[in-house]
């Protein structure tokens, strides 16, 4: 796939159009009700996004960061903000609470391959850096047990834990 991409002149930031152009129809189709259509567009977002992670890793590609994180952001938010917005009633505290549990979880992952990705010598941003100083006093060979608890709960299993939430909640 990547090749093909590579061969006809695709950018990185057209990927991230396209899954910003599937979320909206996604979210269309979730005003709309037409529920299994706002999955199935939904998941076809986040593979466009994981095709485009991988894309940039394998040709080192560097424009279009900014872009592609002010993209996900703005995906999940809206998403986020229609869904609960429409399903309101059916969102109960334990869910809620799932889902923040989740999230902080994610969260502890990023910190942590972060952390370990600084130690290794990678360059990160400013923000992360100052985020990871969380861990500064936790030897990296924790920090790598850790990591192996933690990595379930990376942003891609998140995403897709959160679509399985939300096909729960249209059922229930």
């Amino acid at each position: 796939m990547n090749t093909f991409l590579k061969s006809h002149d695709i950018e990185n930031w057209h990927i991230t159009s396209l899954a910003l152009i599937l979320t909206a129809f996604a979210i269309l189709n979730l005003i709309k009700g037409d529920f299994y259509i706002f999955v199935l567009l939904i998941l076809t977002a986040h593979y466009t996004d994981i095709i485009n992670h991988r894309y940039r890793e394998q040709y080192d590609l560097e424009g279009g960061m900014y872009y592609e994180r002010l993209s996900d952001w703005i995906r999940l938010l809206s998403v986020l903000l229609f869904f609960t917005r429409i399903y309101r009633r059916k969102i109960t505290p334990l869910i809620l609470i799932l889902v923040l549990v989740l999230l902080l979880l994610c969260n502890v992952n990023f910190t942590i391959r972060s952390a370990i990705d600084i130690r290794e010598g990678a360059v990160l941003e400013q923000s992360i850096v100052l985020w990871t100083k969380l861990c500064k006093k936790i030897p990296t060979k924790k920090l790598k047990e850790i990591y192996h608890y933690t990595h379930y709960f990376n942003e891609t299993n998140i995403y897709l834990s959160l679509v399985a939430i939300m096909i729960y909640i249209h059922v229930k």
